[in-house]
């Protein structure tokens, strides 16, 4: 269950996963995922990197700001709140996560300003957004951003923090090391 279109080479898919509580054709429980695919970014992510990345951008609404979660905590439960009031919240949400997360993930340019802005906490979680920071500043040519990315990286690294999960050997940062490599 799942809309889609294409914009120049980027697809934008809203799709509707389905709970496994769900009873044949009924649905009572889903959760939505919005999510941009570029075949271009891709082969680029696998062929230079060996960085397999199914989709350009993806994210489940729950963690989107522009996502309004009233009727939402995590999955949508048809059983619990009236279904017309969730298909409204739900239409008005995507109608406004069109413009504000959809389109400007769809072009290479838009998508590193997007993800630059919304890369404001440099933890762990911060850190697994920074190979396509890195990828999408090499194709785009930023090499500003590269250095500002990899300087907060390095930097990050020698905080007690970083040193931790350094130490934890996450693949996160063999991840990052073999793009910076690369670049």
């Amino acid at each position: 269950m799942q809309l889609e279109r294409t914009l120049g080479d980027f697809k934008q898919v809203i799709w509707f996963r389905t709970s496994i509580k769900n009873y044949r054709d009924e649905v009572v429980n889903f959760e939505i995922h919005l999510k941009v695919e570029n075949e271009d970014y891709q082969k680029h992510c696998i062929n230079k990197y060996n960085y397999p990345k199914p989709s350009f951008i993806s994210e489940h609404v729950e963690y989107l700001k522009q996502w309004n979660q009233e009727y939402c905590e995590g999955w949508y439960r048809l059983q619990l709140d009236d279904n017309i009031k969730i298909a409204e919240r739900i239409t008005e949400n995507i109608t406004s996560c069109v413009n504000t997360y959809l389109d400007v993930n769809s072009s290479f340019d838009k998508s590193l300003e997007y993800r630059l802005n919304e890369f404001n906490n440099l933890d762990y979680f911060g850190l697994l957004i920074i190979p396509d920071l890195l990828i999408l500043s090499e194709l785009t040519n930023n090499k500003k951003v590269q250095k500002t990315i990899l300087e907060a990286y390095e930097n990050w690294k020698q905080t007690d923090e970083g040193i931790k999960d350094v130490n934890e050997g996450a693949d996160i940062f063999d991840t990052i090391d073999n793009i910076k490599k690369l670049l």
